[in-house]
């Protein structure tokens, strides 16, 4: 038996290793979840007997592997194997029936590994075995850190995954983070799936308690989005009761658990039609020392412009205010990034045939073309830039397939991108990932078109009067809607080369820094009774006018 991962047999309450032939109809496969340590066998021995129970001369498997919080393993090879072994028992004991059962995290490997079935050819699926696909609490949309503490521990977890493979400590928790890439990737595959008029995803019933603090009524709308699925609820359960692990309520539990699973195995598909949807989903994104005040009102200046023919969906996105102190993290800055992923995921299995935009400020722009780079499920088609701290030779080319039109605009005074990402980009931990395309526009192939075909789909707007947030003013938001619903005003021009206010200022603060030094070096040496007193207060106040001076040239 593998110490890694493998599917350990019960029938009829007596074990049987994997190599012995044991005839059976029914065939119930389980996946764990996550667990603080490695829990003991008898640890779901009440679950399995209730399963037992509901599905009477059943075989009972059990998938282990080394789910804890702490785990190295990566979620995407244990879907593998878990695919593979299942078909290797399908193979081999040949049932009539299959039912999948994962509680918690388990449930998304189990998903991950009927999504990597249902992409073989069709000689090499068992998902036409399957007959239903339960879930208990599962973990559809990931896991959510809901305090301070759980958010630091996996602030650290993160960090750990830069190292070889072997020290990645919390691999396994880091990557079933809600808006991770493989949780994003698992649910747009999912929906992509779900429409399919041909589809073979297998009947899902997501079971979850009423008072689940981790898994809520709309962490299952990717499962939702086709007919051939179910949730229900149980009054008063939470997350670990509904897999019956707390000894002291299980009794009152197993009686509506075994409702509800009874109710489950006779569920059918959905014959009613789902409500017509949005045609057009929108994002606002907020930046850095932002409280986003602009989303509202752009949000009626869309709305009102679309008119009653357009079914226009606004989704503000907002992480919290985000401080330049946590600009300077890459883990902060991919937080914001996992938040956007998150929420267009859920947007999209509840339209999945709408068209998608977004409008990015300042970090907003950051979180964005990370998920367009991270997850080449994204598609967008109109993106309006606005105080962007995207590097000047962001390969936008490289979205070509994922972006339809790019609008950058440019403010001649954004002193947060013209000199913080500008000092910043000449450090290497982020000199690929910060630069000044909120001042100066980006450059590249997909500015200008190329001889290899990549079209021109981005703009650099001439320079606005203003600092960071000037393409935003609320004179603004007309064209700006405009552009969002129709891709109209978009043109492939260049700047107008009118950075001089801005260069001024460089040429400021390099002077004002120079005589600062100076002047400490004068004093220095006046405190050192190099100088006399007098050379010390003529040096100050030298120093304070060049200063005034400087600043107001």
């Amino acid at each position: 038996m593998s110490t890694t991962a493998s599917l350990t047999t019960s029938v009829s309450g007596e074990e049987h290793s994997p190599g012995e032939s044991v005839v059976t109809e029914t065939l119930i496969v389980f996946v764990r979840g996550l667990h603080p340590w490695n829990p003991r066998p008898s640890a779901y021995a009440a679950i399995e007997q209730l399963l037992r129970e509901q599905l009477p001369g059943s075989e009972f498997h059990s998938f282990n592997y080394r789910g804890t919080y702490y785990s190295t393993e990566d979620p995407g090879h244990l879907a593998d194997r878990l695919e593979r072994e299942i078909g290797e028992l399908i193979a081999k004991k040949t049932p009539q029936r299959v039912y999948l059962v994962g509680h918690s995290f388990g449930a998304l490997l189990l998903r991950q590994a009927v999504v990597n079935n249902a992409q073989q050819p069709e000689g090499g699926r068992w998902l036409d075995k399957v007959e239903k696909l339960i879930l208990l609490a599962g973990a559809n949309r990931g896991f959510h850190p809901y305090h301070g503490g759980l958010e630091f521990l996996a602030m650290v977890a993160r960090a750990f995954q830069r190292l070889p493979s072997w020290f990645r400590i919390g691999r396994l928790s880091v990557m079933g983070l809600r808006g991770s890439v493989w949780v994003t990737q698992l649910r747009m595959a999912w929906v992509k799936h779900s429409v399919d008029p041909d589809s073979v995803l297998p009947f899902t019933v997501q079971i979850r308690g009423a008072r689940d603090s981790l898994v809520g009524p709309h962490d299952s709308r990717d499962i939702s989005t086709s007919r051939r699925s179910v949730e229900l609820v149980i009054d008063g359960v939470g997350h670990k009761d509904i897999a019956l692990l707390r000894p002291e309520n299980s009794d009152k539990v197993r009686t509506q658990l075994a409702c509800k699973l009874k109710e489950a195995l006779a569920a059918t598909p959905q014959t009613a039609d789902f409500p017509p949807g949005a045609d057009h989903v929108i994002f606002l994104i907020h930046g850095i020392r932002d409280f986003a005040e602009w989303h509202e009102d752009l949000g009626e200046t869309i709305v009102q412009i679309a008119g009653p023919g357009q079914r226009v969906e606004i989704v503000p996105i907002s992480y919290g205010y985000f401080s330049a102190l946590q600009f300077l993290f890459p883990t902060a800055r991919r937080r914001c990034a996992r938040t956007f992923l998150d929420r267009y995921v859920q947007y999209f299995a509840r339209f999945p045939g709408a068209r998608f935009s977004a409008v990015a400020h300042s970090n907003g722009t950051y979180a964005l073309a990370w998920a367009l780079r991270q997850n080449p499920f994204i598609r967008l088609e109109n993106i309006f830039l606005a105080g962007s701290v995207l590097p000047r030779s962001f390969r936008w080319e490289h979205l070509e397939a994922q972006v339809n039109y790019v609008s950058n605009d440019c403010g001649n005074r954004d002193w947060p991108v013209g000199v913080l990402c500008w000092l910043l980009s000449w450090f290497p931990p982020y000199w690929r990932e910060l630069g000044t395309a909120g001042v100066f526009g980006f450059k590249g192939d997909a500015v200008r078109g190329s001889s290899r075909g990549t079209r021109k789909f981005v703009s650099n707007n001439q320079y606005r009067e203003g600092g960071h947030s000037v393409a935003l003013e609320s004179k603004r938001h007309d064209e700006i809607a405009r552009f969002l619903l129709t891709g109209a005003g978009w043109t492939a021009q260049g700047l107008s080369h009118r950075s001089r206010p801005l260069r001024r200022w460089f040429l400021r603060g390099i002077g004002v820094s120079l005589v600062i030094g100076f002047g400490f070096l004068f004093c220095w040496i006046a405190i050192a009774n190099l100088a006399p007193p007098f050379t010390m207060g003529l040096t100050l106040g030298l120093t304070l006018l060049l200063i005034c001076f400087l600043l107001l040239i």
